[in-house]
């Protein structure tokens, strides 16, 4: 949800990168970060909660125009620093 919405529950399927995808990435991605498949469209820069682990949307990436109505979004894991 972005920051000055109010969160929503919605579906769509959350996908691990493999291996090889995050290798050949550079260390852009890490095996904490996700791709999301969701029918509809999500601003970048918005929160994703899934089974308790937080995730920021860094980008769109080309799918929807060849393959229905799916987006395809490269979710960043948010590691929380704050001390317990």
């Amino acid at each position: 949800f972005p920051t000055n919405e109010e969160p929503k529950t919605v579906s769509g399927a959350i996908i691990p990168y493999d291996n090889r995808t995050i290798y050949q990435s550079g260390g852009t991605l890490t095996s904490s970060d996700r791709q999301l498949a969701y029918v509809g469209s999500i601003p970048l820069g918005s929160k994703i909660i899934d089974m308790g682990k937080e995730y920021k949307v860094e980008s769109e990436e080309p799918y929807a125009e060849h393959y229905a109505d799916v987006n395809l979004y490269r979710l960043k894991a948010v590691t929380n620093n704050a001390a317990n």
